[in-house]
Parts: structure tokens; sequence; C-alpha cells
């Protein structure tokens, strides 16, 4: 085959989305959830992360009972809805991850994934709904359920999430249960596990800032854009967040 050929072809397998590795071979539930993976970890905004739900879609095509599959895509539809204030997309997308993430916890109860993604899905959903509605038709209780099994499993899973997310329940919530030092408290606790990680320093300067300690907020945001841990793109997301409110809070 001459090198011409050679590109020719190689060219056609891309525009199938396939890779020569797949030539001539199906496509496997693991090389699908494998590729999600490697679009998932380079996704910034919506198109990779469409890609890689496809992909896992792909995978629970071939195997409707795919715990990998489910929590994955969960995890997926939540990275989407934690960048917009769109709230339509919000309620529908955070819906979806939701139901996945149920799913996996169904077919793997003793595993973290499906309970912390579920927790998290149905945040996002809240935030769609609106924090009142959403305290109204009880998901408050559902959201603490979840996450204090993922919590009782793993604590300190995806880089101490669990105690970000009840920090920011407690930040989140209107008044009267709304409280910031129980909010930081958990983000404090969730420094226990992983201290490199910008999100949880821009959560704690988000909470200092509100709470009117501009000073520690300051500290926490600029700590914020000297650490790194975890996927390169929450990175990049999360100190955007940090230098936004920093400059503010510097004016």
């Amino acid at each position: 085959m001459n090198t011409r050929l050679v590109i020719k072809v190689m060219v056609a397998l891309l525009a199938m989305g396939l890779t020569p590795s797949l030539a001539g071979a199906q496509a496997t539930e693991a090389s699908l959830i494998k590729e999600g993976d490697a679009l998932y970890n380079k996704a910034y905004g919506d198109k990779k992360t469409k890609e890689s739900i496809t992909k896992y879609q792909a995978a629970l095509k071939l195997n409707p009972k795919s715990f990998e599959a489910r929590w994955r895509l969960a995890r997926s539809y939540f990275w989407i809805t934690d960048n917009t204030k769109n709230k339509t997309r919000d309620k529908d997308m955070g819906w979806l991850g939701y139901t996945h993430a149920l799913q996996a916890l169904r077919l793997k109860p003793k595993r973290v994934e499906g309970h912390y993604w579920a927790a998290l899905c149905m945040g996002e959903y809240s935030k769609g709904l609106g924090i009142l509605t959403a305290l109204k038709k009880g998901i408050e209780g559902k959201f603490k359920r979840h996450l204090s099994k993922a919590m009782s499993i793993k604590r300190c899973y995806d880089h101490g999430g669990g105690d970000r997310a009840f920090g920011n329940l407690f930040f989140l919530l209107p008044w009267p249960k709304k409280d910031r030092k129980k909010a930081l408290k958990h983000y404090s606790w969730s420094l226990r596990c992983r201290k490199d990680v910008p999100r949880t320093y821009y959560y704690i300067g988000r909470a200092q800032s509100d709470d009117g300690n501009k000073a520690e907020a300051i500290t926490a945001l600029e700590k914020c854009l000297t650490v790194r841990r975890g996927k390169a793109t929450d990175n990049y997301r999360a100190k955007r967040w940090c230098k936004k409110l920093l400059a503010t809070l510097k004016k």
C-alpha cells in the first residue's frame, strides 16, 4: 500500500469516527467508554462533552446494564449544567444526569459513583427548578441522602467532592437555611482530602466574600490560582471564576 493510499484510508477512518486501532473490528463497550473518557477529560465546554455522551450512549446500547457508562453519563450531564446559567438546561440535563446516576446506583449500590453523581445532578436540577420550588418538592432531602451515602462509601471521592457539595448546599440555600459557617466547615473538610483543588478555594473565597471577609476571600482566591489537581479543564474553569471574583474584590 503506497503512502497516498494509507493517508486516504486514515482520513476515511477519522471521518467515520474510528481510530486505526478499531479498523476492521467492532467497537466494544470498553473501547467506547475509553473514547468517551478521553473526550470528557479534554472537555471545557459543550462540544466535547456532548461527544463523550454520544460514546457512553453507544456503550449503553451494547450493554444496557453498563454501570460504567451510566455513571459517566451522569458526570457528563453535570459538567454541562455546571457551566450554564440557563435554568431550562439545568433542569433538563440535571434530570437526565440524575436518571442515569439512579440506574447506576441500582446496578451497584456499594459503589460511590452512582450515589455521588445522583446528588450533584439533583443539585443542578434544583437550580433549574428554582431553590424555593425544589425545597417544596423535598429535593433537599434526596440530595442529602444521596450525598451522605456516597460519603459513607468513600469520603474523599472526587478530591473531597462530597464536602464541597454539602458546603454549596448550605451556602446556596435561602435564609433561614443558609449557613455560611457550615459551608466553610465543609469546604475545610474537603481540603483535608486534597489541598490542591482550585474549585475548593473558589468556593471558600466566594463564601468569605459573601460574609464580608474580604481579606480571607482574597487569600483563598489567590491560592486558587497557584494549585492544580484533577481534570485540567476543571482547573481552568475554576481559575477563571477565581480571577473574576478576585478582580471584583481588588477594585
